[in-house]
């Protein structure tokens, strides 16, 4: 969750920079009959620039809002939001969010498993052997379950979350999963679009 508000704050810091640079040489060329005009009378070099910018302020603004949007539903867990965020985010920006909340989750484990300069050495030859200690065997893994009945605010990303427990397989299982429930959507090309009492087919995770 770090991870996705420092995202966050460094678009919306991208954002402010593209727009505060619309105020000098790169401003906003006009929308209207004036644009042919304004193109003609500017350099092409600096047109360019300006309709770039003018390009990468309007994408940074869509990831801004889809990345706050889904900061929003993460916290607050609300049905409407989080299908909301799923509908504004596309696929690739959800693998690119999922990437970046589970390696925030990584480091500390990563961090933890790196000695520090004044942990103890590792045992030598003429040390006593280590200490057995028994240990309860790990619990049986609950069953997947291989049917999903639909229930009000389920899409297929976040039936993919509940069932993949591994964050970075999510996007590989949601995938696996339109694939195959591609013949029981109602629209073939909108794999989001799904409806309460609708039953699919879970692939293995």
């Amino acid at each position: 969750m770090s991870r996705l508000c420092g995202w966050a704050a460094l678009l919306a810091a991208s954002v402010g920079a593209l727009a505060k640079a619309g105020h000098g040489p790169l401003t906003t060329p006009p929308l209207d009959r004036g644009f042919v005009h304004w193109a003609a009378a500017t350099p092409p070099q600096l047109a360019c620039f300006s309709l770039l910018r003018l390009a990468a302020l309007g994408v940074g603004c869509y990831l801004l809002a889809a990345a706050v949007l889904s900061l929003v539903a993460g916290i607050t867990r609300w049905h409407p939001i989080i299908r909301a965020a799923n509908l504004l985010t596309p696929p690739f920006l959800r693998v690119v969010l999922t990437v970046a909340v589970t390696s925030t989750a990584l480091s500390p484990a990563m961090a933890a498993a790196v000695p520090g300069p004044g942990s103890t050495p590792a045992p030598g030859a003429g040390d006593p052997p280590p200490t057995m200690v028994l240990v309860d065997p790990a619990p049986t893994p609950r069953p997947q379950p291989t049917t999903w009945v639909v229930q009000p605010g389920d899409n297929l990303w976040s039936i993919a979350t509940r069932v993949e427990t591994r964050p970075a397989d999510v996007a590989a299982y949601w995938m696996r999963l339109v694939a195959q429930s591609r013949g029981r959507l109602r629209f073939r090309d909108k794999p989001d679009l799904i409806y309460p009492g609708q039953t699919f087919e879970l692939p293995a995770p």
